[in-house]
């Protein structure tokens, strides 16, 4: 069980980096979206790229992340009070 937690854990800080380029990705975009003088409506591939991969990768990313922090403290709370014996996950 402390297996499946620690793999779940370096998962979470593996993707919380991710998820910060991700957002650096978004606000560099939005800035040299801005920058143009057109405003938003200005069309480039830096942001158009970012606004493409969003439905195909980076919910998903988030959608596992966020299932991923609820998983977590629930693998913990079972094996502490002994709902899930040790070797389950083995």
């Amino acid at each position: 069980m402390d297996g499946v937690k620690e793999a779940i854990d370096t998962f979470l800080l593996y993707d919380f980096f991710v998820i910060l380029f991700i957002l650096a990705w978004l606000v560099v975009g939005v800035g040299v979206r801005l920058s143009k003088g057109n405003g938003l409506s200005y069309d480039e591939p830096f942001l158009g790229t970012w606004l493409f991969l969003w439905p195909f990768l980076f919910q998903p990313l988030l959608g596992v992340h966020m299932l991923a922090t609820l998983v977590s403290p629930a693998v913990g709370w079972a094996a502490k009070r002994g709902i899930v014996s040790e070797d389950a996950w083995r």
